[in-house]
């Protein structure tokens, strides 16, 4: 009876250390798992932004509470100089609980640095290292330890983390240098023609929308006015590039006696050869100073807009050609109007009608009209005060 009571005893101590085992190692799996899910949610979020400032809000949301009580990041300037980091989120008291008297620094109570174990550090920081390059660093900071597990998943948070300010850093340069070079590519409106003209440009404030829209006006030898619009498809540094090419291309161009449909014909031929598959879409309005008639032509672009004398807005939507650059031969069409005196025409991009998940051939530029013409008339200059 004795050997059999020690063989049961036996039994059930071997049976709670596999039962043990067990969930020590279902617990381990589930934190595994957490970890995981963490490393690629987290991950996926800060890399679908190319915003730094969003960024580093998406990296607060993610760290704490969960995974620190703090965290404090760092970022290097262009000179590779470490920036303060903004007001960090801390967790609040829980009601009731008296905040600490005292405090050894801005993370911690003296009373959890007391209880801290030697060896086991409760700040980790951690370099934003991407591309051979230092991008910052993560300070965190918690009252619980950082196991070897925590710091393996948090070590791996931060790569990804460095590599979505990489790509947010890349982007800005990029698309600050599009914009530099876009707008120094527009022109200073002419004046003297018998009309007078406005122009106004405002660059996206965020994505890629930078390099694609541009206008231009300019007087030829014989004094008369050419202005354009236009649009290159595409966005980013690319695109305005093209957009100057293009630019220059017209201004050569409309030094001849060529109508716009001629002149729209010949950039459509200096399109498809210099950049086969990249398209443009423009707008060309040709004027005679002391006379009404206006000439016009399009291609692929969105109809002009004509405010009368008495108000009326129309969009001009007689057939124009197809896209510049397409893989096809055509030759553009002109067509010509009457400008009464009181009367304007509004020459623009999509950007002021397309909406998000929106075909911008559905939109009627007419119902824009009055928006549209606002947008213009802000844009031009008010008359000097005159002086005695």
């Amino acid at each position: 009876m004795v050997a059999l009571h020690a063989e049961l005893a036996e039994a059930d101590r071997a049976q709670r250390l596999l039962l043990a085992s067990e969930q020590a190692a279902r617990l381990h799996a589930e934190r595994m798992r957490a970890r995981l899910t963490f490393l690629s949610g987290g991950g996926a979020l800060l890399s679908a932004s190319l915003d730094r400032a969003e960024i580093l809000r998406h990296l607060d949301e993610l760290l704490v509470p969960g995974h620190a009580e703090r965290a404090d990041i760092w970022l290097t300037d262009h000179a590779g100089r470490l920036l303060p980091p903004p007001a960090a989120r801390a967790p609040a008291d829980p009601p009731g609980r008296r905040p600490p008297r005292h405090r050894r620094g801005p993370h911690r109570p003296a009373a959890a640095r007391r209880r801290r174990r030697p060896g086991r550090p409760r700040r980790l920081t951690l370099p934003l290292t991407a591309r051979n390059t230092v991008h910052g660093v993560l300070d965190l900071v918690r009252a619980a330890d950082f196991d070897p597990d925590d710091v393996a998943m948090l070590t791996e948070f931060a790569g990804r983390a460095a590599v979505a300010f990489d790509n947010a850093q890349r982007y800005e340069r990029e698309r600050h240098t599009a914009e530099t070079l876009q707008r120094a590519m527009l022109t200073d409106l002419p004046t003297g023609s018998g009309v007078r003209l406005a122009a106004r440009y405002l660059p996206a404030t965020r994505g890629m929308n930078v390099g694609g829209d541009w206008y231009d006006a300019f007087t030829r030898p014989d004094g008369s006015l050419l202005t354009v619009v236009g649009d290159v498809t595409g966005h980013g540094l690319r695109a305005a590039v093209m957009m100057g090419q293009l630019r220059h291309a017209l201004r050569a161009y409309g030094m001849s006696q060529d109508s716009p449909g001629e002149l729209l014909t010949r950039l459509h031929v200096f399109l498809r050869h210099t950049e086969p598959g990249l398209c443009a879409t423009a707008v060309i309005a040709h004027h005679r100073p002391g006379s009404p008639e206006v000439t016009w032509a399009t291609a692929g672009h969105l109809p002009p807009l004509l405010r009368g004398a008495d108000g009326e807005i129309r969009a001009l939507r007689q057939r124009g050609g197809a896209m510049l650059g397409l893989p096809m031969d055509q030759t553009v069409r002109d067509h010509r109007l009457l400008l009464a005196p009181g009367s304007a025409l509004l020459l623009y991009t999509d950007g002021l009608v397309e909406r998000r998940r929106e075909d911008v051939a559905r939109h009627r530029p007419a119902r824009h009209g009055p928006r549209l013409l606002r947008t213009a008339r802000a844009a031009t200059p008010r008359p000097a005060p005159r002086t005695s």
